[in-house]
């Protein structure tokens, strides 16, 4: 898988830096990202769950009702920072690698939750990655995957300021990320059909209303307050499709 093609190191360390600002604006939307994650996992069976590209923000710690967790790290910084963390007796595995190199550590089990939260976006061939993922999943097994959305409000804002030509055109923070691909509804979820999975449902979630360096700017001036940020992400049931990020759930065909 051509995953590996990612610099792992320089992205782990410009990740860091995105979230260890004061102002922040990635901080918002990785807990925005965690908070969709569990919505989608309540609503599935989740005993044996493996997370794929945890961060700084494993789900554990805020789930008690699993029996075995995997993680699936390939920052060697992040996988120690997740092992470091208390699993209050809980049976959690951290494994350090990409996917498609530490399939066998996996356990030869298919998983009821697969979760990649923010990932396949900066894979450069997801159709390989989704291909690994099949061969983990069992007939009841459920994979969430969220990313970015090119029809997010900021982007439509931007093109309408002529500030970019088009919404998928990638900003200065899809570069530093690595980020490989910018999807709309239609072409995540013809990628994940094309490939063998089903969408069992689909939506967006965070009404963002300008860029990231922007947001932190408002941030910073103490506009953005709590209360601000708590309403634009409730802001999506007037705007559904307008979230700047999108998340699908899936079942294996």
């Amino acid at each position: 898988m051509s995953q590996s093609k990612l610099n792992i190191d320089s992205h782990a360390e410009n990740y860091i830096e995105e979230l260890s600002r004061d102002s922040s604006f990635e901080a918002v939307l990785s807990k925005a990202r965690k908070r969709q994650v569990l919505r989608s996992m309540r609503l599935y069976k989740h005993s044996n769950i493996l997370e794929i590209g945890c961060g700084l923000n494993p789900l554990f710690p805020c789930i008690s009702d699993y029996k075995k967790y995997i993680i699936v790290e390939p920052s060697k910084e992040f996988a120690e920072f997740a092992e470091s963390i208390d699993k209050k007796g809980k049976d959690v595995l951290v494994i350090n690698g990409f996917l498609e190199d530490v399939i066998s550590e996996c356990g030869g089990q298919s998983f009821d939750f697969i979760f990649l939260s923010g990932v396949l976006h900066q894979v450069p061939q997801p159709e390989s990655l989704l291909r690994t993922l099949y061969g983990l999943c069992g007939r009841d097994s459920v994979v969430h995957i969220n990313v970015p959305n090119a029809f997010s409000f900021h982007r439509l804002l931007a093109v309408e300021m002529a500030y970019i030509e088009t919404i998928f055109e990638k900003s200065e923070t899809n570069a530093k990320l690595q980020v490989n691909w910018i999807f709309d509804k239609d072409s995540l979820i013809r990628l994940v059909q094309e490939n063998e999975f089903d969408v069992l449902d689909f939506g967006t979630y965070f009404i963002k209303l300008f860029t990231n360096e922007q947001m932190e700017k408002l941030i910073a001036e103490d506009i953005l307050k709590k209360d601000v940020i708590n309403g634009l992400e409730n802001m999506i049931k007037y705007m559904p499709d307008m979230g700047c990020e999108m998340f699908v759930n899936l079942r294996a065909k």
